[in-house]
């Protein structure tokens, strides 16, 4: 085993960190000429979900957050969303 020698996740990291940097300097108009739809559904909630807006957001693609009685409006993901409808009571 040879000290200088990255291991698999290290390699996997590496690749990762470099890609999302591609990712966030890439300009928007490139999205825009090739995105294949203009609006998203997020059928989920969390942390995922904020990034998921995050994104659809700098790509100029709109968001619809959907939430339970039991989440409300005040839900983070409801309120990054351009749009949010209530589809149930929850748990």
């Amino acid at each position: 085993f040879c000290n200088n020698a990255m291991s698999v996740n290290q390699q996997f990291l590496f690749r990762y960190q470099r890609a999302s940097r591609a990712f966030v300097n890439c300009p928007v108009r490139w999205f825009h000429s090739s995105r294949p739809f203009d609006k998203i559904l997020i059928a989920n909630r969390g942390e995922i979900t904020t990034r998921i807006i995050k994104t659809c957001k700098r790509m100029g693609v709109k968001t619809v957050a959907i939430y339970s009685q039991a989440d409300g409006r005040d839900a983070l993901h409801a309120q990054l969303a351009d749009e949010a409808y209530q589809v149930g009571t929850g748990p």
